[in-house]
């Protein structure tokens, strides 16, 4: 769509292009290559790569294919840029695993970036009726945001009406099929809300979120000894 909409003086030649394959810009000496999560191994082995996109991460059927065969593929280099990204699968797995240890600073080549649904402003906004009260989950869920949005976005943000709206009716919807831990991984306010049990866990999920609501980050005390 993007070549068939540039202005005739920006648009490349073709040399050769297989849907769903690659894009081959014959006079640019450049391609583009697309490969499956679906295939065991092998993935970009014996290529370089200087800009890539890994999407759905966290569905990849194999994923140490991707520290294996496709991460040693990316240069060392400024110039080259990889973007990984993917809605939380579950806890203890790969993507689990991974993302958590660069979002902790252990993996040095990447950096670290977490969508709270809050953040969009364009999406997950529903008018409430002229009555609605928000109910107290709801007002205890509002708090949160402010008190953990600082970590996340860096500022303190406070939900609007219209969110608050969409998170309670929404999570109502999800709450009455059994599937609060699908709503809480798919819409997310803090890195470790997202990652939930793909299937029973040992605690309920409105248990769990009752538990995170009333959390509060640890503070510092000093003691002052007097003889």
């Amino acid at each position: 769509r993007i070549i068939d909409n540039l202005p005739f003086y920006l648009r490349p030649t073709l040399g050769f292009d297989k849907k769903s394959e690659h894009l081959t810009f014959d006079k640019l000496d450049s391609s583009i290559l697309y490969q499956h999560s679906k295939q065991q191994s092998g993935l970009g082995q014996g290529r370089q790569f200087e800009v890539s996109h890994i999407t759905e991460a966290a569905s990849f059927p194999y994923p140490r294919m991707l520290e294996h065969d496709y991460f040693p593929t990316i240069p060392q280099s400024t110039w080259a840029f990889c973007l990984a990204e993917s809605t939380p699968q579950g806890r203890g797995n790969w993507w689990h695993t991974w993302s958590e240890k660069v979002r902790t600073g252990r993996m040095a080549r990447w950096n670290y970036l977490f969508v709270p649904v809050y953040i969009e402003k364009k999406k997950y906004r529903r008018t409430p009726p002229p009555d609605w009260i928000p109910a107290p989950l709801t007002l205890e869920r509002a708090k949160k945001v402010e008190l953990t949005s600082p970590s996340v976005v860096g500022y303190t943000f406070t939900c609007d009406k219209e969110h608050l709206y969409w998170w309670e009716s929404t999570r109502q919807e999800y709450q009455e099929m059994g599937s609060l831990s699908i709503f809480l991984t798919n819409y997310a306010d803090t890195p470790e809300e997202s990652f939930q049990f793909s299937s029973g866990a040992a605690l309920n999920p409105e248990l769990l979120e009752r538990i995170r609501m009333s959390c509060v980050d640890a503070g510092s005390y000093e003691f002052e000894r007097r003889a």
